[in-house]
């Protein structure tokens, strides 16, 4: 018994991992008021990128490294659409998604000579990710809460006119939110390619990067409740992943019923408490 429960808080630490990074970093854009729907494109970005630096050098930091950085240079459109061209942040995202879904799908064959997926690439310790993650949320709450620079974001966040009238620049502000969206979401994808199935396969991401925006609404855009919810997530998935094949009450429920738990959990948790959630001020505000 100890074994399994161990395997489960194990299994439950692995599936949250990627949530709580790409959250935490959507968190961060959203507290200064964009909207930002294209964590999942961020998150399959740094994760083919990590792969190919992983494979080309041979040095799995420095495929992270690489990873990140393309997540950073995607998240950059992000920011140009919406700070300086003044695009609708929901349309950016989508834009951004679309880039990442088709630019990975298209440079697999080019780059490493198979369609679908990569060979195994030199992978990291899923526990030095794991460990991150675990500080991310507290890191994330101090920052945010208690330095002069986290207090600028909510302020922007809240009300960028007045923000503005105090001396800040929005713009700048958000766009260094925007980007920091980018690290994280870059190094949630990296944890994929490196650290959880040592490869990247298209749409790896499995909608990780949409979970984690229902994480960040259902934990109310606090660093604390994105990070426990991304947990939940991570339990429902670890759960999963075991009872397939299980009978219950003499029936096999089919995998697909399994697969899909956590999914339509998120959606039905979704429903009974984003009611209650009140975003940033000025979310989306163009």
């Amino acid at each position: 018994m100890d074994a399994l429960i161990r395997a489960l808080i194990e299994a439950t630490l692995r599936g949250a991992t990627p949530l709580t990074f790409a959250a935490m970093g959507g968190l961060i854009c959203e507290r200064s008021g964009v909207i930002n729907i294209g964590l999942e494109g961020l998150m399959l970005f740094g994760a083919f990128f990590a792969a190919l630096g992983s494979d080309r050098t041979g040095s799995p930091i420095l495929g992270l490294l690489t990873g990140v950085l393309a997540a950073v240079a995607l998240s950059s459109l992000h920011a140009l659409n919406t700070q300086r061209l003044r695009i609708d942040h929901v349309v950016s995202g989508v834009a951004v998604n679309a880039i990442a879904f088709g630019g990975t799908a298209f440079l697999i064959l080019p780059l490493f000579g198979q369609h679908g997926s990569t060979p195994e690439v030199p992978a990291m310790s899923q526990w030095v990710f794991i460990a991150v993650a675990l500080a991310l949320p507290v890191v994330a709450w101090l920052w945010l809460f208690r330095t002069r620079g986290g207090l600028h974001v909510l302020a922007v966040g809240n009300d960028p006119d007045k923000a503005a009238a105090m001396g800040l620049h929005p713009v700048r502000i958000r766009t260094g939110a925007v980007l920091m969206s980018g690290v994280l979401a870059g190094l949630g994808g990296g944890f994929l390619s490196l650290a959880y199935v040592n490869q990247f396969s298209e749409a790896v991401t499995a909608g990780r990067g949409f979970i984690a925006l229902a994480a960040l609404v259902l934990g109310r855009w606090h660093p604390l409740g994105a990070f426990t919810a991304a947990l939940g997530f991570g339990l429902f998935d670890a759960l999963q992943m075991r009872m397939q094949g299980v009978p219950i009450l003499g029936m096999t429920a089919p995998s697909e019923f399994w697969s899909s738990l956590p999914y339509a959990l998120t959606i039905v948790a979704l429903i009974v408490f984003a009611k209650r959630a009140r975003p940033p001020a000025a979310l989306g505000k163009i």
